[in-house]
């Protein structure tokens, strides 16, 4: 009986390792930099968070007056071994002027202990497509 079960806990143990998407997302973020309109990197203030989860979905959070916000949401991919990230999304709130349902791939950095990234290129927005560059620190 024992054998048995030390079967069935390796098979489901190993099945979920082995099932598992890259997890490097995974996790909560806040958006620390970003680049203005004239190029320069400025330091943002702690209001906007991602989240990702192990079903390759995300969240990007606002913190308003009223509270925490989804801003918008969908599905992403990483394909850390060509630096690129993209990010599908699906669901905009209708408080969010500059989001538009639409899928963005991004050139994707990290830091060396993986607790910072760096998304760069072009979107698409609501008013048309614009440069982003935006750098995120994880905070768990």
């Amino acid at each position: 009986m024992r054998t048995i079960l030390t079967i069935i806990f390796l098979t489901i143990f190993t099945t979920g390792i082995f099932a598992q998407t890259d997890s490097t997302l995974k996790g909560v973020w806040k958006l620390s930099q970003s680049k203005n309109s004239l190029g320069e990197i400025t330091d943002v203030p702690p209001v906007f968070y991602k989240f990702f989860d192990s079903n390759n979905s995300f969240s990007n959070l606002s913190l308003r007056q009223n509270g925490l916000t989804a801003a918008h949401k969908g599905k992403y991919s990483l394909d850390s071994q060509n630096s690129k990230y993209t990010e599908s999304v699906t669901t905009v709130n209708e408080s969010n002027t500059q989001a538009a349902e639409a899928t963005n791939t991004l050139k994707i950095t990290f830091n060396e202990d993986k607790t910072s990234f760096t998304i760069e290129g072009n979107i698409q927005s609501t008013n048309g497509t614009f440069s982003l560059y935006e750098v995120w620190e994880k905070l768990d």
